[in-house]
């Protein structure tokens, strides 16, 4: 497979084979823009413990699912620049709770980072695709309202790490994301512990505009 040897996925490809793995680079007028609309699922064992008194509340963060929108501009053959927006749905549980033991909250994470993208090469069952790996800086604005002794947390920054490929229009990473978060919205003489939310995440694209 591709991913056996990284460094020789990922070495300049020529003209030609980024041509053929990618049909925005194959004229030279073609747009530099792709937009990628897609959606992420990730897994996470994120818990934070806060007290009221002497009781301990446990929250756990387990899974979510992530509609998204992202723009790339492509600089070169074989680095693009990224941007975008996700808007989440995480699911929660509390133990024991003030009201509902389980749910969901909203939140909003913004991402601003690069790809490297390998030459376009054969791949059984995907046929032509183009490996890639990829970083970026996060910000996640959390909108929890958790029935607890911390009803919310703090908007945070993190980072994500992926790789993955793409094809003609549309592509797929997985990867791993973490941002940290302080407890806030406190019921009086309560303490919370920081939330770091750690998982990992598979996202699929489409990509319009190549």
């Amino acid at each position: 497979m591709f991913l056996s040897s990284p460094l020789h996925a990922l070495e300049s490809p020529s003209p030609d084979a980024a041509a053929q793995g990618d049909p925005s680079l194959s004229s030279g007028s073609a747009s530099p823009w792709t937009l990628e609309l897609g959606v992420d699922i990730a897994g996470y064992g994120a818990e934070a413990t806060s007290t009221y008194g002497s009781e301990a509340y446990d929250l756990s963060v387990r899974h979510s699912l992530s509609p998204m929108v992202q723009g790339s501009f492509y600089v070169n053959e074989t680095w693009s620049l990224e941007g975008g927006v996700r808007c989440d749905w995480l699911r929660w549980e509390l133990d024991p709770s003030l009201g509902p033991d389980d749910g969901s909250f909203r939140a909003l994470t913004l991402a601003l980072g690069a790809a490297r993208h390998g030459a376009g090469r054969k791949v059984p069952v995907l046929g032509l695709a183009r490996p890639l790996v990829s970083a970026a800086v996060l910000w996640r604005f959390i909108d929890a309202d958790l029935d607890g002794p911390a009803r919310d947390y703090r908007s945070g920054p993190g980072v994500e790490v992926a790789a993955g490929f793409t094809r003609d229009y549309w592509g797929l990473r997985a990867g791993l994301s973490y941002t940290h978060h302080e407890g806030s919205d406190l019921l009086p003489g309560a303490t919370a512990e920081d939330l770091d939310l750690l998982g990992a995440f598979v996202r699929f694209t489409l990509l319009i505009g190549r």
